[in-house]
């Protein structure tokens, strides 16, 4: 209804960015996020997710009062990451949220949206299409059969299509080809961190490690953590799950365990601060391949943005 026009899509009043992909879970949504918030320069920020796994329904702002029961284990791990960068926000209604955060913060001048692409009663002023690398949308299916949660030709909707999480040779060409004629293509990596425990110190890689995992991906975290570890024990739940204490109890308890930066701030308030030390947190980043490009091409969209709503106003 929305291609047709019966139904239409509202525009926020000031520049928007939203992230999102045709496909179910794992592309690297919220990781791509922090990347735009570390990058991107706006002076006020707000992040808007519907925040999924909460406990609570309406409109929310992330603050220290709230956990990942609240406001959802992704949207609060970007809230622990960029607290002074940005401000945090969760409804289901994107409109809804959009409208109640310039109220609250009239001087926002950015917002971004996380896993936006199927809410179509909200147009950003700029759309992300994020798509893995080994699992593209062009050569996927809807579901059952495939992951698609819709068909490929929404894909056309997307200012600039990512590929996600590609290895380190790969070739472009495929990819490139799959975009339409206005559409940006670029390509994106996975940078991990070595595994850090509160006090910051790093574990030492080839050891024996347990892992704790509830993601998208739970394959690709055990992919990344046995490059350089021995695994004992892995415990692997469902995304979002919410931990419980014996999630973390292993046979060997004297090893070091590591989880993923979402999952951490739901372990972290099950554990005793002697128990701590022993959990280990794998953190990701995101390089995009030709990043200058790619954040130019962003910029000149806000400036497109800024340009048209001018000449509404003034005309």
């Amino acid at each position: 209804m929305f291609d047709t026009g019966l139904l239409k899509s509202k525009e926020p009043p000031v520049f928007s960015i939203g992230v999102g992909n045709l496909s179910v879970g794992g592309t690297g949504k919220t990781p791509m996020v922090s990347f735009l918030i570390q990058k991107l320069d706006f002076d006020n920020i707000a992040v808007l997710s519907r925040g999924y796994g909460r406990k609570t329904k309406g409109f929310r702002e992330v603050n220290h009062s709230e956990d990942a029961s609240t406001v959802g284990d992704e949207i609060f791990m970007l809230f622990k990451r960029h607290q002074n960068q940005a401000r945090f926000f969760v409804c289901e209604s994107r409109v809804e949220g959009v409208e109640k955060i310039m109220t609250s913060y009239p001087q926002t001048d950015l917002i971004l949206f996380d896993d936006v692409f199927q809410h179509r009663h909200l147009k950003p002023g700029y759309l992300l299409l994020l798509s893995t690398y080994q699992r593209p949308f062009f050569k996927d299916h809807l579901m059952p059969v495939g992951q698609l949660r819709e068909a490929r030709k929404g894909a056309r909707r997307a200012d600039a299509i990512v590929f996600t999480k590609c290895p380190e040779s790969f070739s472009k060409d495929d990819y490139q080809n799959a975009a339409g004629p206005h559409q940006a293509v670029y390509f994106s990596k996975v940078k991990v961190d070595a595994p850090e425990n509160t006090f910051a110190e790093s574990l030492i890689t080839g050891g024996k490690v347990n892992i704790v995992s509830a993601l998208a991906d739970n394959k690709a975290f055990v992919n990344q953590i046995e490059t350089t570890f021995e695994i004992q024990q892995m415990k692997l739940l469902r995304d979002h799950y919410a931990f419980r204490k014996a999630d973390l109890v292993f046979d060997n308890s004297k090893l070091p365990v590591i989880c993923s930066e979402k999952d951490w701030v739901k372990i972290e308030k099950l554990l005793k601060p002697e128990e701590k030390p022993r959990f280990y947190v794998q953190k990701i980043e995101v390089e995009i391949d030709e990043e200058a490009d790619f954040l130019r091409n962003i910029m000149e969209a806000d400036k497109r943005f800024k340009e048209e709503k001018g000449s509404v106003i003034n005309g």
